[in-house]
């Protein structure tokens, strides 16, 4: 990810803006758009640089994959599996019938919770996912929806990282991404996701049990899917809990729109 030259000063423009219209308790959260931008554009000049799109473009059409039943995005992966070596779980829905078909029934395992799908990946293979072959997904084609839905660049909008252990390697991947800012909208963007993470991390305590983040890739989904929010100067200008409540109702209604 990259934020710099003309893209920065941007960025700039639309933090500057932000605190003219908040209180000293939103200012932290623009201190952390600001530190996280610069964390980013060392980590991307350290790791090299991979094109990951205009920002508001790749938005849009990152949080269509997540609403959607059947999610269309297209991350360019190349030769990356490193996903695929991240010890994730892998639910798979009932209905998702030729993907199901094409996994052998040793590589099935039954999902119990309450409201989860009735399937998953078996996770006896360690950190590897079962049907990675040679290093590349034997079933890319029919792959679950779980998998179509995931897009590492989430993490290097967000600036969430996902440490050490087996998420290592995405993490490299993370880093690398490098986004590009041609106008305001896209800065403007930019912007509203980073508060959002700020948020969701300072402000844990308001956000309701049954939508809250459980872990660094929940927490990143969350914030790109409810940035709208922050796109406001004045948002949580007064106190944070009808922001919180605002993302509590966000999160739940997105959650709905899937599963219907």
């Amino acid at each position: 990810m990259l934020i710099e030259g003309g893209a920065l000063r941007r960025l700039r423009c639309v933090t500057h803006t932000w605190r003219s219209g908040c209180n000293a308790r939103y200012a932290w959260y623009l201190g952390r758009v600001r530190q996280s931008a610069s964390m980013l554009a060392v980590k991307r000049k350290r790791s090299g640089a991979l094109a990951g799109g205009e920002f508001a473009r790749w938005l849009r059409d990152y949080v269509r994959a997540q609403t959607q039943a059947e999610p269309t995005g297209n991350v360019p992966c190349d030769d990356c599996n490193a996903c695929c070596r991240a010890s994730y779980f892998i639910p798979i829905d009932s209905d998702e019938r030729e993907t199901i078909a094409l996994i052998p029934a040793g590589r099935l395992t039954r999902s119990t919770g309450a409201g989860e799908p009735k399937w998953a990946l078996d996770q006896s293979c360690g950190d590897r996912c079962p049907m990675l072959v040679d290093g590349a997904c034997s079933i890319y084609d029919q792959r679950p929806r779980t998998c179509r839905r995931f897009d590492c660049r989430v993490f290097a909008a967000s600036a969430v990282g996902l440490g050490t252990g087996p998420r290592a390697a995405v993490n490299e991947r993370v880093w690398q991404w490098r986004f590009d800012y041609p106008s305001e909208l896209d800065a403007a963007c930019q912007s509203a996701v980073l508060a959002a993470t700020a948020f969701l991390q300072r402000r844990a305590d308001l956000i309701h049990p049954d939508v809250a983040p459980a872990d660094a890739t929940e927490l990143a989904k969350a914030a790109v899917l409810v940035y709208e929010l922050f796109l406001d100067p004045n948002a949580g200008a007064e106190t944070d809990a009808p922001l919180a409540a605002a993302i509590n109702q966000q999160l739940r209604t997105l959650n709905e729109a899937r599963s219907a």
